[in-house]
């Protein structure tokens, strides 16, 4: 595993329950743009399981690929602006801004460009 896929697998091995919702939602919000077939097939496929069976009953494996399968395109640690960790409900705007979503807000607000 890469550093990038570490740094998931640990954030996904150490998720409180609030936390497990939304990475469930997150993984529900990739199926439904259509991006598990972006995805490489076991990475698919251990999402759809997660889905269709809970969190719960993935393996290690299965954590270790969903990790694998998210880090290059569809995870960001943190935002490149103040460092905050980014909320799984957030990660959508997080890929696209590399921000978390108060300081997207900000630069918004303040018309900033970086």
């Amino acid at each position: 595993m890469n550093n990038s896929e570490k740094t998931i697998y640990k954030r996904l091995m150490d998720m409180g329950d609030e936390e497990a919702i939304e990475f469930s939602e997150y993984l529900e919000d990739l199926e439904k743009m259509g991006i598990l077939e972006d995805l490489h097939e076991s990475a698919s496929g251990s999402i759809k399981f997660a889905i269709g069976k809970g969190l719960e009953e993935l393996s290690e494996r299965q954590w270790k690929v969903i990790s694998r399968g998210l880090a290059e395109y569809y995870y960001i640690h943190e935002c490149e602006l103040c460092a905050e960790r980014i909320e799984w409900n957030e990660m959508h705007t997080a890929i696209d801004t590399k921000k978390c979503s108060r300081c997207s807000y900000m630069i918004e607000k303040e018309d900033i460009n970086l």
